[in-house]
């Protein structure tokens, strides 16, 4: 029983998309003769190897081990250049305006699945004062429209348990109907987050209120 307890995976969704490294936990910014490091905003979106089906990994005997779109607020990040992974999991680089940046990553063997739909009934926010910025989505009975988009990931249960472990409030993991009638344990809001947020639902998800943030004249 045990051994076939540990076969079973957890499908959950991200809605802010975590790649098969997940996310950067920690990240610094410093100009290379200045050795103290900064906190740096960081924004993480997960490309595809074939974006027309999300849950291709492989192209003949080469499987795709993941991606991640890196960006920030901060215009001294830059393109990364000159990347050294260790063995314990910490990254350095350079940005292409010379300054350092310093991260460790998680590896939790992730899959993505497929993306997906919430169905009608939630709604989406932008939560004030997070950095990075985050979404947080509530059930809303009376909310109408398409659902939320989102991504299908699956872990195994010690992984699932390590990542609920490390998500902070007002976030918490609950269940997510879909909008083909399935469920998914995925990201809640607590109502009291919800203070100062702004309702970003008519977006549709919250890659499209990043893409179009970003289009905005500043």
């Amino acid at each position: 029983m045990g051994e076939a307890m540990k076969r079973v995976k957890i499908r959950y969704y991200v809605a802010t998309s975590i790649a098969l490294l997940l996310m950067a936990i920690v990240m610094g910014l410093a100009p290379p003769r200045v050795a103290a490091m900064q906190p740096l905003p960081l924004t993480s979106t997960s490309l595809a190897l074939n974006p027309d089906d999300p849950a291709q990994q492989t192209v003949g005997r080469l499987r795709f081990m993941g991606g991640l779109v890196l960006k920030s607020t901060n215009r001294d990040f830059g393109g990364l250049s000159g990347l050294r992974a260790g063995a314990d999991g910490h990254m350095l680089a350079i940005t292409d305006t010379g300054f350092w940046v310093a991260f460790n990553t998680i590896e939790r063997g992730g899959r993505l699945v497929r993306a997906a739909r919430t169905a009608p009934g939630y709604r989406l926010y932008a939560l004030p004062g997070t950095t990075p910025p985050k979404p947080g989505m509530v059930r809303a009975p009376e909310a109408a429209g398409p659902g939320i988009a989102l991504e299908i990931w699956e872990l195994g249960f010690a992984e699932f348990g390590t990542f609920v472990a490390g998500i902070p409030a007002p976030l918490s993991v609950g269940t997510i109907a879909l909008d083909d009638g399935s469920t998914v344990q995925g990201f809640l809001c607590e109502a009291a987050g919800l203070d100062g947020a702004l309702d970003i639902t008519h977006f549709g998800g919250w890659r499209d209120y990043l893409a179009h943030r970003a289009a905005a004249p500043s």
